[in-house]
């Protein structure tokens, strides 16, 4: 799938745009199609490298998405597929951003 990402924190010149792996839902996940994400200050603060979180790189940014539940993952109950889904995962702590095609 397509994503923005950095391999390293810096300035935004270290962004780049290529395909990375599709996630899969976890139990208790929903694999969202991408249709809209939105960028705030603490995505310029990670990307940079203002604040000393630990990435996994490729690291995706942003954390604010729109989209549609493509998949559902084991033990979810509340959404199902096509569901309309707005959400923020910051992307910290293991998990992903979400300026790609699909986020879990």
């Amino acid at each position: 799938m397509k994503a923005a990402y950095i391999e390293q924190t810096g300035p935004p010149e270290n962004i780049k745009v290529g395909n990375l792996p599709r996630p899969e839902p976890g139990p208790g996940q929903v694999l969202v199609k991408v249709r809209a994400v939105a960028l705030n200050p603490i995505d310029l603060y990670i990307r940079s490298g203002m604040v000393a979180f630990p990435l996994a790189f490729p690291y995706i940014i942003a954390c604010d998405l729109a989209g549609t539940v493509e998949q559902v993952g084991p033990d979810c109950k509340r959404l199902k597929v096509g569901d309309r889904v707005w959400g923020s995962n910051q992307g910290l702590l293991g998990r992903q951003g979400v300026a790609c095609e699909f986020a879990a």
